[in-house]
């Protein structure tokens, strides 16, 4: 039965990205916590590749990539969290950059208004940066890190999630680095193929995804998250049923 195969932009994961995440920590009795309540935007640029569902051939573009956090609210307007456990509101979207660099519209806090790439609910513990699933209604349902890894980030190997697959995958300490005079801990992962089922409106077809060299770079004495880098292989398989 013939088959045909093409690499298509899946959501956030799909290009190269730097996300300039740094998570200030609140200082309590003998105790380090990230912050309950959090307002923070994010801009990343990379390389990415977009089917011209017209001529079936690939398209090299230039996307921007804004992530938004902010603090999750119930349905008073009242911050959802507690004095462990921190929930965030996270929003992507994407914009294609034009020969010219420029970019779509923003709005009056920086945040694209292209392609939205996602939305999620993050509930993780404030110390360990571990995921809180299912207890601040719906979250990304993971006890990986998603924010940020524990205050004092030991050298060894680390549950971290990752948003195309919707999965915890490891990452592992691979050296010490020094960026712009920070000192940062360098853990290196990979993804194996998976499925992601259906991904589009088409029919029988079977998105499979795969990220050979995932880098994070991490500022050990807080956890914070200083950069992720991802070289991935979304692929969509598309086969007569």
């Amino acid at each position: 039965m013939p088959r045909k195969t093409a690499t298509a932009l899946i959501g956030a994961g799909a290009f190269s990205l730097a996300l300039a995440v740094m998570v200030p920590a609140v200082i309590a009795p003998a105790l380090l916590k990230a912050p309950g309540t959090q307002d923070l935007v994010t801009h990343s640029r990379g390389e990415a590749q977009k089917l011209n569902s017209a001529t079936g051939e690939l398209e090299p573009i230039t996307v921007d990539l804004t992530r938004t956090l902010t603090t999750h609210a119930d349905a008073e307007g009242n911050p959802v969290g507690s004095s462990s456990t921190a929930v965030y509101d996270e929003l992507l979207n994407l914009a294609v950059v034009g020969p010219d660099g420029d970019v779509q519209t923003v709005d009056a806090r920086g945040r694209y208004t292209g392609l939205r790439a996602g939305s999620s609910v993050i509930a993780f513990d404030r110390s360990t940066g571990e995921g809180v699933p299912g207890e601040f209604g719906e979250t990304y349902g993971t006890t990986a890190h998603t924010v940020k890894l524990p205050f004092d980030t030991q050298q060894t190997t680390y549950d971290f999630y990752d948003q195309s697959s919707r999965k915890g995958w490891p990452v592992s300490y691979t050296r010490t680095l020094e960026v712009d005079g920070l000192e940062v801990y360098e853990f290196v992962g990979s993804i194996p193929e998976v499925s992601l089922g259906q991904y589009g409106v088409l029919e029988g077809t079977d998105t499979l995804y795969s990220n050979p060299n995932r880098t994070l770079l991490v500022e050990p004495v807080t956890g914070s998250i200083v950069s992720i880098v991802s070289s991935t292989n979304p692929k969509k398989s598309a086969s007569a049923r």
